[in-house]
């Protein structure tokens, strides 16, 4: 059970959970095994948990990560950065300036981010995807069941998930492509 305490957010990993204190705290319960729930001490404004490491940024816009690092998924550069991403063993983040990096594992070329300014990224299981300043989506990575093939349109939000990608459409409809079993790509039709 999470601590009893005052939270402005919240992300799941892989069988724990992180969310940042109105006081900028992180506090994780759950599976510790590699230290992912085991979070430093320090004021921050967001968190995203993945499969076995968590990465935060905290209130001067450094990246801090930890928890397990097998494939250099805790090495984050330094920046400014406003927010960071977490796939399974690979992460993302947006600078200040709208540019986008990502680190650790880039099997199917998913630590290689297109260039150009971005106001959002997320990063799923294996593949990422951008959202530009115009509303376009690009993504990237591994692609077996379509995942990174977004459809055309101008897009508000984009949240990359295990094998499928959802978005809003700028009229409010959500649509999902990529992996389909228990229909995860049908959304309801508006989210307004």
């Amino acid at each position: 059970d999470p601590p009893s305490h005052s939270y402005e957010s919240i992300t799941a990993g892989l069988g724990y959970s992180c969310a940042v204190r109105t006081s900028g705290r992180i506090d994780c319960w759950g599976w510790n095994q590699f230290g992912q729930s085991g979070a430093p001490s320090g004021r921050y404004t967001s968190v995203d948990a993945g499969d076995a490491h968590t990465c935060a940024v905290d209130r001067f816009g450094a990246i801090v990560c930890w928890g397990g690092n097998w494939l250099g998924q805790l090495h984050a550069p330094a920046g400014d950065w406003q927010s960071v991403s977490l796939g399974s063993d690979f992460a993302c983040a947006l600078s200040e300036s709208g540019a986008i990096a990502c680190w650790g594992d880039d099997a199917y070329g998913r630590a290689q981010p297109p260039e150009g300014s971005w106001r959002a990224v997320s990063a799923g299981w294996q593949h990422a995807c951008a959202l530009s300043e115009s509303g376009r989506l690009t993504c990237w990575g591994q692609d077996n069941f379509g995942q990174t093939d977004a459809p055309a349109g101008t897009y508000i939000d984009v949240s990359a998930g295990w094998t499928h990608t959802c978005a809003v459409r700028e009229g409010g409809e959500a649509v999902c492509w990529g992996n389909q079993p228990h229909a995860r790509t049908r959304p309801p039709t508006t989210l307004r």
